[in-house]
């Protein structure tokens, strides 16, 4: 600290101009009195240049801008008439490239531009390179061009919550189409839903299968609703992403229509011909990030191509929401997911607090002993496992199995998978599903030789239903294992067998009866 103070004041104001965080400048020039000398006469020319920073070109101000001031108006247009409110929004321009008049309008944006800055990041891994981690790897055009189209998005998102006529004009692409997309070009059109599609794909990912299954017709909206900050709030916290896009607009609402959108802009721009059914992209429109073809990088299974992210031994520390490990126990086959035995032990082990720990429990003082004692065998020095090294151990397990779960390995569809293989994020949870029990059979034998080395498996393997219900039989059979046919057939035989006996028994004390 002394040897900052000692720099000279026109060092200290370039100091300043550096920041792209609204916090850290008003901590900084609150720490001590020379600091606050320099910032308190030029703070109307550090400010625009450190809301510069933290938002990006004239173009990003003037769309957070617009949002902020369309956002203040919405609320005197909840009984208006239609013409009103397409006058008075689109007589705000986007041409304001000067600092909020307010410190807390200055908050607010700079909120949301911290927001935009994390989404980048996620867009930046998965559409630019897989390689990113916390830093964008987008170059300045194309990080403008997606903050511009996230602010924009941020406004029509405003559009759907708003009670009333503005709501109203959101359901018809007559009104829709100049309240959401007046004074864009064709190519700000293209990138809005470029980014609106990416986020589509952000909400799938970070619900569970049943939830994205259940709102499969009304994606859009969804993504439009929730708006980017609570989309983001959901790829951090996937296991309330339920709760961060919640819905509460009226069912009409819940349409894909405005995918609809970037065709009738095309045709209001004369872009297209009014005939035209299908969208068709006119020459000199581009993607936010034009990728060169890059031999050989494709998903080794399936052989997607770049735009879809993914993933090897680099960026596993990045996986899909689904490969997180407090959401990995979603992904054990069958309903040994919902085991009350192997599930809490699995958690365990991997040092995880289980969502659904607190509806599996011991009634009696066997079974909490016997849970205690497996958890303690279980326990490691280690702090919990972490997505990469959980999909690390899956990539080692065929040089550590016994020679029944070793050719299961080898002839599953992933037989030779290694860390240094790209997988896309379906194939990448194919692996784990695929793995995951059989990595599970070999810690608990590892561990718990003399507990689970002799329980015999059950004839219904991990689609067993009674698992999931009855704490003995979920502890007393092995249940990490498919489907047993010849266990079946032996038991048919068997039962066909002692129905045979008990017919002839039956049988013969009729006839010593007579």
């Amino acid at each position: 600290m002394p040897l900052l103070l000692s720099l000279p004041p026109e060092m200290l104001d370039a100091i300043f101009m550096c920041f792209d965080d609204l916090a850290a400048v008003l901590a900084t020039a609150s720490s001590c009195r020379r600091l606050h000398g320099i910032y308190h006469p030029r703070r109307n020319f550090i400010l625009p240049r450190v809301f510069r920073n933290a938002l990006g070109g004239d173009g990003v101000i003037a769309a957070s801008w617009r949002t902020l001031d369309v956002e203040a108006i919405l609320p005197n247009h909840t009984f208006a008439v239609t013409n009103q409110v397409l006058a008075d929004v689109q007589a705000l321009k986007e041409n304001k490239t000067d600092v909020p008049s307010t410190l807390e309008d200055c908050k607010v944006l700079f909120d949301r531009a911290r927001v935009v800055q994390q989404l980048e990041v996620l867009y930046s891994r998965s559409q630019k390179d897989r390689r990113t981690r916390t830093t964008s790897r987008l170059t300045p055009g194309e990080s403008d061009k997606f903050r511009q189209a996230v602010h924009r998005l941020w406004l029509l998102g405003l559009y759907t919550r708003t009670t009333g006529i503005v709501q109203d004009l959101c359901t018809n692409a007559a009104t829709r189409v100049p309240l959401f997309y007046s004074e864009y070009s064709a190519q700000d059109v293209y990138d809005i839903h470029n980014i609106l599609d990416w986020l589509d794909e952000q909400v799938d990912e970070s619900l569970a299968p049943q939830e994205t299954r259940r709102f499969l017709g009304a994606r859009r909206f969804r993504s439009l609703f929730a708006g980017p900050g609570n989309i983001l709030k959901a790829y951090i916290e996937p296991e309330r992403a339920e709760h961060h896009l919640r819905c509460d607009g009226p069912s009409r609402l819940s349409r894909d229509a405005w995918k609809d959108d970037v065709r009738l802009v095309f045709i209001r721009l004369q872009l297209l011909d009014e005939t035209a059914a299908k969208l068709t992209i006119p020459d000199g429109i581009q993607p936010i990030i034009v990728l060169p073809e890059e031999a050989g990088i494709a998903c080794s299974r399936c052989g997607a191509r770049p735009g879809l992210r993914l993933w090897n031994g680099a960026n596993w520390d990045y996986p899909p929401c689904r490969l997180r490990p407090e959401m990995v126990l979603e992904l054990l086959p069958g309903n040994l997911k919902n085991n009350c035995y192997e599930r809490t032990l699995l958690a365990h082990y991997l040092g995880i607090t289980d969502s659904l720990g607190a509806t599996f429990f011991w009634d009696t003082p066997r079974w909490k002993q016997t849970d205690t004692m497996a958890k303690n065998l279980l326990t490691t020095a280690a702090p919990p496992m972490t997505a990469a090294q959980i999909l690390q151990a899956l990539c080692d397990l065929p040089s550590l199995l016994d020679a029944e779960h070793r050719s299961y390995i080898q002839n599953c569809a992933f037989s030779g998978v290694t860390n240094a293989d790209l997988l896309c994020g379906g194939c990448l949870i194919e692996l784990v599903k695929a793995r995951l029990w059989v990595f599970w059979v070999d810690v608990k034998l590892r561990a718990t030789p003399k507990e689970d080395g002799k329980k015999p498996n059950c004839p219904h393997g991990y689609n067993c239903a009674s698992q999931a219900l009855k704490m003995e039989h979920a502890y007393d059979l092995n249940h990490a294992c498919p489907d047993d046919i010849n266990t079946w057939q032996e038991m048919r035989a068997a039962d066909a067998l002692v129905d045979a006996k008990c017919r002839n028994s039956r049988s013969s004390r009729k006839r010593r009866a007579r």
